[in-house]
């Protein structure tokens, strides 16, 4: 009965060290302390690679910090992973944006758009993914094709 108690004290434990770290990380990113918050969230993605919180802000910390060849090997290694997810070439887009690219960020923002699928999770996803970043003519154009992709006109309506 002891070891049972061991057992749930220690992943209760683990458990509140790992909500910690991500509460530590998020506040160092909200402080502007980026090279801590990248630290850590580099250490929480690596636990949970499928976590988009902890890519997101990783990617963020990153590009900020204008760890450049770091990020763009991050965001093509999670594009490989999940090639279906078109809002990940967006990701590597802004990437080429911060780096002062405009011609390949907006190749990579039209690849984005052409590999749509009529998934409307993707569609959705898509769109404010451009939205988040405040490209917006990109957002309309994503949702534009979305509702060719669904033949359903009134689902991604601009009105």
């Amino acid at each position: 009965m002891n070891k049972f108690f061991v057992l749930i004290f220690c992943i209760f434990s683990a458990l509140m060290a790992f909500g910690q770290q991500s509460k530590l990380a998020t506040q160092y990113y909200n402080n502007g302390e980026y090279e801590k918050a990248a630290s850590l969230f580099q250490q929480l993605y690596e636990k949970e690679s499928g976590n988009e919180y902890y890519f997101q802000k990783l990617t963020e910390c990153m590009i900020t910090l204008k760890q450049y060849d770091k990020v763009k090997d991050i965001i093509q290694k999670e594009i490989k992973k999940r090639p279906n997810e078109p809002s990940l070439v967006v990701v590597l887009g802004n990437l080429y944006e911060r780096m002062a690219q405009p011609d390949m960020a907006k190749k990579h923002y039209d690849q984005a758009i052409d590999k749509l699928d009529k998934n409307p999770q993707n569609i959705d996803k898509l769109g404010k993914t451009f939205i988040g970043y405040a490209l917006y003519e990109d957002a309309i154009a994503t949702y534009n094709k979305g509702s060719e992709l669904t033949k359903n006109k009134k689902t991604y309506a601009l009105n």
